[in-house]
């Protein structure tokens, strides 16, 4: 993406949690990475930066749209015979996994300065 796009989709991703702030609030949480048992913490040297989970099957869609060219070109839209990615299991069955859509729950992460 362009420079502007993605200050665009940062602009917009922000809107979306307008109705949810406070004035002077950063819609910009501290990321979390999950750690077993449904758990989640802060851990900054796996995931240091922020981010905002925006539910938007439309812009899911309209990124897939961007991306979709360059998994076909990187030969990375469907994953078959990759044991290392999909476990032997899948390999073995002979099953073929094609990238359908994104999920809409969309986690938009934002790294500043040294994250």
């Amino acid at each position: 993406m362009a420079e502007k796009e993605c200050n665009d989709l940062f602009q917009l991703t922000e809107a979306s949690t307008e109705s949810t702030l406070h004035a002077h609030t950063t819609p910009w949480e501290r990321a979390i990475v999950n750690i077993g048992n449904d758990q989640q913490a802060t851990v900054t040297d796996t995931r240091n930066c922020r981010r905002i989970i925006w539910d938007s099957a439309e812009v899911a869609r309209r990124l897939l749209e961007r991306l979709i060219l360059f998994l076909e070109v990187w030969g990375i839209r469907e994953v078959k015979n990759r044991p290392l990615v999909t476990e032997p299991g899948p390999v073995q069955r002979g099953e073929v996994f094609r990238l359908t859509r994104l999920n809409e729950w969309l986690r938009v992460l934002r790294y500043e300065g040294s994250e």
